[in-house]
């Protein structure tokens, strides 16, 4: 199967790509943390996956993804290991990530702007999860088996 020149143009991306098969499939640069199965999520129009302290934030319009920007705000030298967008319909644009330094932050997508957070944590967090029926409640966990479970908007926290 050979692709024609037209064929390749119309696939625009500040990533590499390859082309397989109409409409073309987009390689994301190799990330150190991609074997953690949680280190990345898609929904609605965004991608977010974990590179290392940072977040990539991707729009995803139609086929095509577009770099929108990065969430920076976990420590140097330590790893984002769990990343979840919110599903609830009312907001879109949110995101919560955890880090191996046992930081949890909330973060708007949009702006690429942290929102809040907390270090409720005694160790490395190692999975994020937001409530689908309760979009308020993130439940983070830990290295050491511990869970958090964050009400975000009246910033209560319990450790479970």
């Amino acid at each position: 199967h050979t692709h024609t020149h037209k064929q390749q143009a119309d696939c625009h991306s500040p990533l590499a790509h390859t082309q397989m098969a109409a409409p073309c499939a987009q390689v994301l640069p190799a990330a150190p943390n991609w074997f953690l199965s949680g280190a990345a999520d898609v929904h609605g129009s965004w991608l977010a996956y974990a590179t290392n302290a940072r977040v990539c934030v991707m729009a995803v319009t139609g086929d095509a993804l577009r770099l929108h920007g990065y969430l920076c705000g976990h420590k140097q030298g330590e790893k984002v290991t769990g990343v979840a967008l919110c599903r609830d319909p009312l907001q879109p644009h949110q995101c919560v990530t955890g880090g191996s330094d046992g930081a949890v932050m909330l973060w708007d997508t949009a702006l690429c702007t942290l929102q809040r957070q907390h270090s409720a944590h005694e160790a490395g967090v190692t999975a994020v999860a937001w409530s689908v029926a309760d979009p308020g409640l993130i439940v983070s966990g830990d290295a050491k088996g511990n869970l958090v479970a964050w009400r975000v908007k009246r910033d209560e926290r319990l450790s479970l």
